[in-house]
């Protein structure tokens, strides 16, 4: 297993270790299942390409209500990004992103050094950058508007999970500003089906 590989399952945890595209569940109501079916047939194709899109700077963001499988299918791609291609990637949640900034700003680390450990890789991977709860403070906004900001400057690719009901709600949380960046030259894709943890509840 690679560095990266070992590097990924460590933040993420193991449970994403085995997501692939292939094991992927179509579970919507049948009447239903084309909407998953066109997302999972949409991200096969992102995958597919993934070298060509990660050397242009385009990204993949899912977003939805909570629950749909946003992160396996993001998980799959990173996996293809990292065994196939070779890509330098870092992908962290995003409560633990903010954990980071506070744990660094208490170490005394410059805010341009924190900004780089998130702008250097070939790939960075956000599983939901928004507060489980309420809004972006001040700080925590300026800082994903740095990151991403200079990602999109210099092309590097971001991979995100959010969750929202629509692109109304992204723009109110996540700012406007930041939102751009994320949905600018990347590919979008609304995950909007019930909770696979809820329907396995009810099942």
């Amino acid at each position: 297993m690679s560095r990266n590989s070992v590097r990924t399952i460590r933040t993420r945890g193991i449970r994403y270790r085995r997501c692939r595209l292939s094991n992927y569940k179509i579970y919507d109501e049948p009447g239903d299942a084309s909407r998953q079916q066109s997302v999972l047939a949409a991200v096969q194709d992102y995958q597919a390409r993934v070298g060509q899109n990660l050397a242009e700077g385009c990204g993949l963001m899912l977003f939805g209500p909570c629950g749909t499988g946003k992160d396996h299918l993001l998980a799959a791609v990173i996996w293809e990004a990292i065994h196939v291609y070779r890509a330098d990637v870092l992908w962290i949640d995003g409560v633990d992103l903010y954990g980071w900034f506070r744990d660094r700003i208490d170490d005394g680390e410059l805010e341009s050094e924190l900004v780089a450990r998130f702008t250097t890789p070939e790939v960075l991977a956000i599983s939901d950058p928004l507060p489980p709860f309420g809004e972006l403070t001040r700080y925590q906004a300026e800082m994903l508007m740095r990151i991403f900001d200079h990602r999109y400057r210099h092309m590097r690719a971001v991979c995100t999970t959010i969750n929202v009901e629509d692109r109304d709600e992204l723009d109110t949380r996540i700012t406007p500003q930041v939102a751009e960046r994320l949905v600018d030259g990347n590919v979008c894709l609304f995950c909007d089906w019930k909770s696979y943890r809820k329907s396995r509840r009810r099942g």
